[in-house]
C-alpha cells in the first residue's frame, strides 16, 4: 500500500512539474513557509512566497518571474524556507532559515514529521536528488 501511494506521488509530482514548479508539503502537522531566495533580483518586488499547510501542494510556472528569476525549466533557483508547527505545550515553533537550491522546471518536495523532515528535488528531467538543508541563524 505504501509503495503504491509513494508511486501515486511521484506520478503526480512529474505531471505537475511538465508546466510548473510545484512544492510538495508532505508532512504531517508541519506547515512551511516557503520564498525565492533570489528576491533581490525580481523587478518591481514580486516574490513567490507562499505558507503551505500540512499535505499541501502550491506551483508556480517556471516562465513567470515571480518564481524563477531567468524564466526558463533549467534555472537553478534558491529557495529559502522555515518549517513551524504547534509544539505539545501549545506554542508555535519555527525553525532556523533553511535554504535549498532545485531547477525551476521541477519541484521541490518535503517529507517527514516535527522530529524529523528532509527535503528533495525532482530534476525537470523527472529524476529525484536530495535537496541538503543549508540552515541560518537570523
Amino acid at each position: 500500500m505504501f509503495r503504491i501511494l509513494h508511486v501515486l506521488l511521484l506520478l503526480t509530482a512529474l505531471i505537475h512539474t511538465i508546466n510548473a514548479f510545484c512544492i510538495y508539503n508532505h508532512m504531517d502537522s508541519v506547515g512551511v513557509y516557503i520564498m525565492n531566495a533570489q528576491r533581490k533580483d525580481i523587478p518591481n518586488g514580486r516574490i513567490f512566497a507562499k505558507g503551505l499547510s500540512a499535505n499541501a501542494i502550491e506551483c508556480c510556472h517556471y516562465s513567470n518571474i515571480d518564481c524563477s528569476t531567468d524564466k526558463t525549466r533549467f534555472y537553478r533557483n534558491v529557495f529559502e524556507y522555515h518549517f513551524y508547527y504547534l509544539k505539545e505545550d501549545g506554542t508555535m515553533f519555527n525553525s532556523k532559515k533553511t535554504f535549498s537550491t532545485c531547477y525551476a522546471g521541477g519541484a521541490l518536495v518535503f517529507t517527514g514529521n516535527s522530529q524529523q523532515y528532509k527535503a528533495e528535488c525532482i530534476h525537470p528531467d523527472g529524476t529525484r536528488y536530495g535537496a541538503p538543508f543549508v540552515s541560518m541563524t537570523e
